[in-house]
């Protein structure tokens, strides 16, 4: 239990990034309608096989934030992963927001934003986690 806890203090920003790319893949999931644009593109961008796969992306990162493995490989496909699953997001939304005139998702927008950002610092700068 201590190797577990001080392998979360060494990794807490791949656990937190971990635990945000499963957060946003559950309520994608619980969410069964919420892309919408382009209309001909719905159904394969709500589509709960991507939903799964987002939810095994954010899981297989908070175990390995909790294992003993240190692989910068391992780490490096993970993160890699995870900003392109959030960067997709993004600029889905985006493009719902631009070409259907629906503003309703911009602070989510502002925080994805904001969580690519912090995805790209931690691949780059391995001082932040080990």
């Amino acid at each position: 239990m201590l190797k577990v806890l001080h392998n979360l203090k060494q990794n807490r920003w791949k656990f937190t990034i971990g635990l945000l790319v499963l957060a946003i893949g559950l309520c994608l999931l619980a969410t069964p309608d919420y892309f919408f644009w382009p209309p001909q593109y719905k159904n394969l961008m709500n589509d709960d096989g991507i939903d799964v796969f987002i939810i095994i992306s954010g899981l297989l990162l908070i175990l390995y934030s909790l294992s003993n493995l240190h692989s910068n490989k391992i780490a490096s496909v993970l993160l890699a992963i995870s900003a392109a699953i959030v960067a997709s997001i993004t600029f889905i939304e985006i493009i719902h927001w631009y070409f259907a005139g629906m503003f309703r998702n911009n602070l989510t927008i502002v925080l994805a934003i904001f969580a690519v950002v912090v995805i790209f610092l931690v691949s780059y700068d391995r001082s932040i986690d080990s």
